[in-house]
């Protein structure tokens, strides 16, 4: 059967077609983008981030939703217990495959600067630091991240070109 868009200013990218993976009932069974970031919409660090992601995503494969909007409310559905309820990780959805995968943290920050090869010397060292260690200092950037890179108290639009990137 062929996909037929039915995008709205709610789902833009939802397109109704056969779903390759069972949806849970009760569950709204939106298509996920290819590369998904989550990310907390209200910390200052975290937009930074995504600016910085956008600039370095020449092929425009990632896609952006903030943790506290609706795509992540359905993500959480659709995946119990994969994607936190809290706002200390960004979380990276991998829907290119045979199986969504998620990864948060230091793993879901190697993960984005890997399939853009971008980030030098950052993404060198999260190659090459144990895993555990690594989420230790992203644990504790996490946690101080407001106190030294600030709140953003209105979402910044994204430019009329980045504009499609984001969910919600």
């Amino acid at each position: 059967p062929r996909a037929v868009a039915t995008g709205s200013a709610s789902y833009p990218w939802q397109v109704t077609e056969p779903q390759p993976r069972p949806t849970p009932p009760g569950v709204d069974p939106v298509r996920l983008p290819d590369h998904l970031v989550l990310y907390d919409g209200s910390c200052g660090l975290c937009n930074r981030v995504i600016q910085f992601l956008l600039v370095r995503d020449r092929e425009r494969i990632l896609r952006y939703a903030p943790l506290q909007g609706t795509t992540a409310a359905l993500l959480r559905k659709r995946f119990p217990g994969r994607i936190p309820a809290g706002l200390e990780t960004v979380i990276y959805v991998d829907n290119t495959g045979a199986k969504t995968e998620i990864w948060t943290r230091s793993e879901a920050a190697a993960r984005i600067l890997d399939r853009l090869g971008e980030g030098g010397p950052a993404r060198a060292l999260l190659r090459v630091t144990p895993r555990s260690l690594a989420d230790i200092v992203y644990r504790a950037i996490a946690t101080s991240r407001y106190r030294i890179f600030g709140r953003v108290d209105e979402c910044t639009l994204p430019s009329p070109d980045n504009r499609a990137l984001f969910l919600d």
